[in-house]
């Protein structure tokens, strides 16, 4: 059985931001897109850290663990078929929501785990 992520803390904050221009070429029967998307989490709420090269933390003698995970996604897809372009951005960022979120889940939940 498989121990779910532990729960967030009442601060903590996920930011998804994307790290480069996406090449999007749509049309109603064929679609191809090339994104990549920079994901950073902080169960602590900081997000100074971000933009560092190397990130120290001091625990200062607290009980609660910090968790600071940053990751780059890149997504690269092809589409035959009917879809319009609202319906196909929708799918576009369910995709990128699904993506972010099962990573992020199952790197909390091997957090201290050999």
């Amino acid at each position: 059985r498989r121990e779910g992520p532990p729960a967030a803390a009442a601060n903590s904050v996920l930011v998804v931001e994307a790290a480069e221009p996406s090449l999007t070429f749509w049309s109603p029967f064929y679609t191809r897109t090339q994104a990549a998307v920079d994901v950073a989490y902080a169960s602590d709420g900081q997000v100074d850290w971000i933009a560092e090269a190397v990130v120290r933390l001091n625990n200062q003698g607290e009980q609660i663990p910090v968790v600071r995970v940053r990751a780059e996604y890149r997504f690269d897809g092809r589409a035959c078929g009917f879809i319009s372009r609202p319906g196909y951005a929708h799918y576009l960022a369910g995709e990128v929501a699904r993506t972010v979120n099962q990573a992020l889940a199952d790197t909390l939940a091997s957090q201290g785990k050999p």
